[in-house]
């Protein structure tokens, strides 16, 4: 989900493309695995995204726009735009509250739509979306954020080209731990973990506490990240189950890659 036509954007002095590095070395549209935007404009909005979660879609919506997972599935949540205590907004013009994805996950689990979540968010104040999960009703939900409550999140660079900051740190920092550009001495690759990709987080860096969250009586250090993330090196290993990705950036924030 992209909130604006940032690519074909007249404001975009890069048509067509996407950068998220200093050296515009990475465009989210090339490369061998370019982003796929299934729903982007006034289609990202809040009711949509739950009716993504929860299949309750209407018929004339093909299966390229539905996420088609089972109860083998895992799957990985990140949502970045704006937000605050317990809320996450669509277009400035309206939130998904703590207690909407909440609703949402108990009701993917009893209509056996996953195995297990991986909820990633970038927010101010973005450990809070997660405030109201039930883990007897959805357990297996995974939450790792970019700030804890009375914490801002903040923006890595802005490109001079185009005068607006182009990635989050904590974004950042993900997809550099993930690339295995970071954090010296963190344990990467398949066998690495949601602990691991955890510690890789430096408060310096980020200006916020990361927070986490593990569903009870299991490690962080027992879940693999590559169950979730299929990154270059890790893609084609990836055989146990099913595992599908949704991006959802906030109104005015940069794309990202669906992986299926």
């Amino acid at each position: 989900m992209l909130a604006d036509n940032i690519p074909c954007d007249a404001r975009n002095a890069f048509p067509g493309q996407i950068f998220t590095t200093e050296d515009r070395r990475r465009d989210l549209f090339s490369g061998p695995y370019p982003a796929e935007v299934d729903y982007a404009g006034d289609d990202v909005t809040r009711e949509n995204f739950v009716r993504i979660l929860t299949d309750r879609l209407g018929p004339e919506i093909p299966l390229s726009r539905r996420l088609r997972s089972t109860s083998d599935s895992k799957l990985l949540i990140f949502m970045t735009g704006h937000g605050g205590d317990g809320f996450l907004k669509f277009q400035d013009e309206n939130e998904i509250l703590a207690t909407d994805l909440a609703w949402a996950f108990a009701d993917m689990r009893s209509s056996g739509r996953y195995d297990e979540i991986l909820l990633m968010t970038d927010t101010c104040e973005a450990h809070t979306i997660a405030n109201d999960i039930d883990y007897v009703k959805s357990p297996n939900v995974h939450v790792v954020s970019s700030s804890l409550l009375g914490e801002n999140s903040y923006a890595h660079h802005a490109d001079t080209a185009l005068g607006v900051a182009v990635i989050d740190r904590f974004t950042r920092a993900t997809v550099q731990y993930i690339e295995g550009e970071n954090s010296a001495g963190a344990r990467k690759g398949p066998d690495a973990t949601i602990g691991d990709l955890v510690r890789s987080y430096a408060r310096v860096t980020l200006g916020a506490n990361v927070g986490h969250t593990s569903p009870p009586g299991v490690s962080a250090d027992a879940v693999r990240i590559s169950d979730f993330f299929a990154d270059s090196t890790v893609l084609e290993n990836m055989v146990e189950g099913e595992k599908y990705g949704i991006f959802v950036p906030g109104a005015g924030d940069g794309g990202g890659q669906r992986v299926v």
